[in-house]
This record gives C-alpha cells, sequence and structure tokens, in this order.
C-alpha cells in the first residue's frame, strides 16, 4: 500500500464527504453521530482500494483516513462561511501555444464573485509555490488562471493526524494561514 495509493485514498473520502455536505453550514449543522455515520459511509467505497491490505492494517488504514478527515472538517468549520462550488473539476486551460488539462480538487464559493481553490495534499511543497520564481510544483498556481472569480489557492495538507493550510490571496481575503498578494489580478 504505497503512498500514492493512500493519497488517492484521502482525496476519494475528502471527496465522498463534501459530496454530501456541499456547505460549511451543513458541516456545522451536523450532530456527533450524524457527522460519524457521514464519515462511516465516505470511508466504505474505499474498501477496493485497501483490499490487498491485511485486516489488522486495514482498519488501522482507516482510522487513520478518519482521524484525517476529522483533522480536515475542523479547520473547514473555521474557515469563512462557503459552499462548495465543484469537485475533482476537470478544467482545460489554453496558455500561450499549450494547453493544460488539469483537475482541481474542489473550488469552494465564499459569495457571487469570490472562489478559494482548495487543493489537497500529504505534504506541504518545500518551498512553496508562489515563492519560487521558476516553481516545481505550479499546479495550484496555474489553478488561479482557470477563472477571474478564483480569489484564493489553497493547500489543504493532510498528514500524521493533523490538517493545515497554507494559500496566497487577494489583499481582500483575511484567514491567518493565507498569505496576501496586493497585485493579485495582475498575477
Amino acid at each position: 500500500y504505497a503512498s500514492k495509493a493512500r493519497g488517492i485514498a484521502l482525496h476519494q473520502a475528502l471527496e465522498n464527504v463534501w459530496r454530501q455536505l456541499r456547505s460549511q453550514k451543513q458541516l456545522l449543522s451536523l450532530k456527533e453521530t450524524d457527522l460519524d455515520a457521514l464519515l462511516s459511509a465516505s470511508l466504505a467505497p474505499l474498501d477496493s482500494l485497501l483490499k490487498n491490505l491485511p485486516s489488522a492494517l486495514h482498519a488501522l488504514e482507516k482510522n487513520r483516513l478518519k482521524q484525517l478527515l476529522l483533522a480536515a472538517l475542523a479547520q473547514d468549520k473555521k474557515r469563512p462561511d462557503f459552499s462548495v462550488y465543484a469537485l475533482e473539476a476537470a478544467c482545460t486551460l489554453p496558455l500561450g501555444p499549450m494547453t493544460f488539462h488539469i483537475k482541481i480538487d474542489r473550488i469552494d464559493q465564499l459569495n457571487a464573485e469570490t472562489h478559494w481553490v482548495i487543493d489537497y495534499k500529504t505534504h506541504f511543497p518545500s518551498p512553496l509555490p508562489w515563492q519560487q520564481d521558476t516553481p516545481r510544483h505550479p499546479q495550484l498556481l496555474l489553478y488561479a488562471l482557470h477563472s477571474h472569480r478564483h480569489r484564493a489557492n489553497l493547500f489543504h495538507a493532510l498528514q500524521k493526524w493533523r490538517a493545515q493550510l497554507k494559500g496566497v490571496g487577494e489583499t481582500a481575503t483575511k484567514a491567518p494561514y493565507l498569505q496576501t498578494s496586493p497585485d493579485w489580478d495582475a498575477q
């Protein structure tokens, strides 16, 4: 069970959760028993990914994924109000003579004109791509070019039983995990 498979399982579990929730408001309204049922239902389809694991490891991996989901949702509860605009959004991005085919993990809508792009990671790239002249991991930066409504790009890193957000966005967007860029539209 390689780290790539673990990342795929985590992505699928998060997609399953947000297909059901659709908004932070819905998340905040869940009772603990309802949240537990939602997580169990979101993890159940992953059994096919975990089928090659011995039963003891299968149970440990499902528990690890559940703890990471809880950590991710705890972070999402603290964010500004949002609804999920898109999940696993396949997009085509023409850029000069090239065309990029990208898949955005999640796009959250804060209001009619403001979207935040969320890219799930099992670790933060180092250094972060917006801190480099020539980024080695430009994926998140490409997402910003997809729509004028994208006002922030965030990595949502889930590792070692915890979740953490780091991102870059326009100055009107205030959050402790968000580095502001005064010339966001020019970038």
